[in-house]
């Protein structure tokens, strides 16, 4: 998939980051070489970027991990911060 054909499932998934921002994370994904860690994904389209550049290697995986929401979640929080 190159990233025109990739542009519309990133352009209609929120987040903040620019187009020349999305431009090279879907870069980076497709040059990277095992998993990919995202840490701070809000609305997920940086991790959009992520994964479609990654699916064209066909290898690796990418986690997204938003610490935000794990705080914001009370159950999740009584789970990590056990007295």
């Amino acid at each position: 998939m190159q990233l025109a054909e990739a542009r519309p499932e990133i352009q209609t998934t929120e987040g903040l980051i620019s187009e020349a921002e999305a431009k090279r994370l879907y870069e980076l994904a497709q040059n990277c070489g095992g998993t990919i860690v995202e840490i701070g994904s809000w609305k997920g389209k940086s991790t959009v970027c992520l994964a479609l550049g990654s699916k064209v290697r066909r290898k690796g995986k990418v986690f997204a991990i938003d610490p935000v929401v794990l705080l914001s979640n009370h159950s999740l929080l009584n789970i990590l911060f056990i007295k």
